[in-house]
């Protein structure tokens, strides 16, 4: 017994299964909004990342989402993947999850269409005094 648990062990560390990253909770949490916000979504009903979510893109951000809209966010999650088609489940697109976190809570998120998104830096904040 003792030695299958060793093999065992031994080629999950081979594996790579050691060396993996432990996951951002913030990828955790985006990921599972967008799985809630597809629900409602007119476009797409499952997505499905196309690399590990230890793999998928944070950045401190500290600025609002984006030109269109100003909600303040701290955190910026991009995760890349497949998204199923509503009117035709046989039919899928690439497309690119961008979530905007601030303390743990999802506060913004976008579809887009495609992968490699660029994320240079954030948009200007607005100066409120």
């Amino acid at each position: 017994m003792k030695k299958m648990i060793v093999v065992a062990a031994a080629a999950l560390a081979f594996g790579g299964v050691s060396l993996a990253e432990p996951v951002n909770p913030d990828v955790n949490t985006c990921f599972g909004d967008v799985q809630t916000a597809l629900d409602t979504n007119t476009s797409y009903d499952a997505f499905v990342p196309t690399r590990f979510l230890d793999e998928a893109r944070v950045y401190e951000w500290k600025a609002p989402y984006s030109d269109a809209n100003a909600t303040p966010v701290a955190t910026l999650v991009i995760i890349e993947g497949v998204a199923r088609k509503r009117a035709d489940h046989g039919d899928t697109e690439d497309v690119t999850i961008k979530c905007g976190m601030d303390a743990g809570v999802v506060r913004a998120i976008e579809i887009i269409d495609g992968h490699d998104i660029k994320i240079d830096s954030p948009v200007a904040p607005t100066r409120v005094n």
